[in-house]
């Protein structure tokens, strides 16, 4: 099977956002182009031809339009495109160019690789209607991805008078792909019920990372501290999240400042707003939170298997639109119960089996939640985190891209049929 993945997946012009917000919105970006990657390997590993074309924006005027590489087993095109600013920050006109490129070139991505799978989207689907001029010319299978929704990431980065234009460019490129997909991909709560009515709507979450083969020297000293804190018969609550804007962290850290010396409330991870918490923390005079230096993303199962318990937040910022459930299953991974601050993944946390659910920006509600894991008898503890940990495994990275490139062979095969 010839998979063409069009990527174009970089940072619009955020204007009035401000940094913590546009450090939000950037790793939604980053995310979904690990995940692109990851796709990409994985549909090359079960057997496929794939290529991956990619918007690259230089300062200067490129000698080539087109420049075609080969690099970790992926093979790629990619699509210079001047812009005074370069780097990562594409704005609209600099995306239509992008589309209109491929477009314009499809006869000629059709004669060179031929695409049996097109597939085109994103957090913005800028490229869906680039994509379906490539698949109609290649008599192509065209999947378009739909990550967010658009109109509520637009409003949360302050740019409600650009919403109008913008979400005239992107409603006209969902209509295409609605009109002309074989399926569509709502890869997130916001996305799923943003785009509900779409008879061919397929609900997939995505993969989470990795974790390491063997943990570093650093990450055993963190779990040994962790322990530490279980001597000193403290509950040991995590939270293994970025410390940023719209996780109802100081709620939770408010929270368990109630529980005095029974819980020690610990954050593993960097973020923008770290430094602002730990003022919060010295200020409010509480003794119970701590920060540990901040852990490789790999590491955080290792480190989680120390805890007792497990908090999880998703990001009101994007209320399900950014890809959080990474970070669910490697904690997930570590086979212990968790409290999960959710309200657009509720869903997805009920069918885990493990979670306790409390509501986000809730203080009252997060203590509940905390209150009732604590409770627990160990058994009952232990339940959750192996209901957890299964549920981590029939969810593993590589059994999503299965499913997905099982779900493209059905549809090539079911379009060779209609012929």
């Amino acid at each position: 099977m010839n998979i063409l993945i069009i990527d174009d997946l970089l940072l619009p012009d955020a204007f009035s956002a401000d940094s913590s917000k546009k450090a939000i919105f950037y790793r939604l970006f980053e995310e979904n182009k690990k995940r692109r990657l990851f796709l990409a390997r994985e549909f090359s590993r079960l057997g496929a031809n794939v290529l991956l074309a990619t918007l690259n924006l230089t300062k200067t005027a490129a000698s080539e339009a087109f420049l075609y590489k080969s690099e970790n087993g992926i093979n790629r095109v990619i699509i210079n495109i001047y812009s005074k600013k370069g780097g990562f920050s594409a704005n609209i006109k600099e995306r239509l160019s992008f589309c209109s490129l491929l477009s314009e070139n499809a006869p000629g991505l059709a004669g060179l690789f031929r695409p049996e799978v097109v597939i085109a989207g994103g957090v913005f689907p800028f490229s869906v209607s680039c994509g379906a001029k490539i698949a109609e010319a290649c008599g192509a299978v065209l999947i378009t991805e739909l990550c967010c929704d658009a109109k509520a990431v637009l409003r949360r980065l302050g740019l409600s008078s650009f919403i109008n234009p913008v979400l005239g460019v992107i409603n006209r490129c969902c209509e295409k792909a609605f009109d002309k997909s074989f399926a569509v991909l709502g890869l997130f709560p916001a996305a799923a019920e943003r785009f509900f009515g779409a008879h061919n709507l397929y609900r997939m979450d995505p993969p989470m990372l990795s974790a390491a083969s063997s943990p570093s020297e650093k990450a055993e000293k963190q779990k040994e501290s962790l322990f530490a804190f279980r001597e000193s018969e403290a509950f040991v609550l995590v939270f293994p999240g970025k410390l940023e804007e719209g996780y109802s962290i100081e709620e939770l850290i408010l929270s368990s400042a109630s529980f005095g010396k029974k819980l020690a409330l610990v954050f593993l991870s960097d973020g923008k707003k770290k430094a602002f918490f730990r003022r919060f923390v010295a200020e409010k005079g509480i003794t119970n939170v701590f920060f540990s230096d901040d852990a490789e993303e790999e590491d955080i199962p290792h480190i989680l298997s120390a805890a007792d318990g497990i908090f999880l937040s998703e990001n009101e910022f994007l209320r399900g639109s950014a890809p959080e459930t990474e970070v669910f299953f490697a904690a997930f991974s570590a086979g212990k119960p968790v409290v999960a601050c959710s309200e657009h993944y509720a869903d997805f946390f009920r069918k885990s089996g493990g979670a306790i659910i409390t509501k986000p920006r809730r203080k009252d509600s997060i203590t509940l939640g905390i209150r009732a894991l604590m409770s627990m008898n160990e058994s009952d503890r232990a339940a959750l985190g192996r209901a957890l940990k299964t549920f981590y495994e029939k969810n593993t990275s590589s059994f999503y891209a299965e499913e997905m490139f099982s779900l493209f062979d059905n549809l090539v095969k079911q379009k060779e049929i209609k012929k």
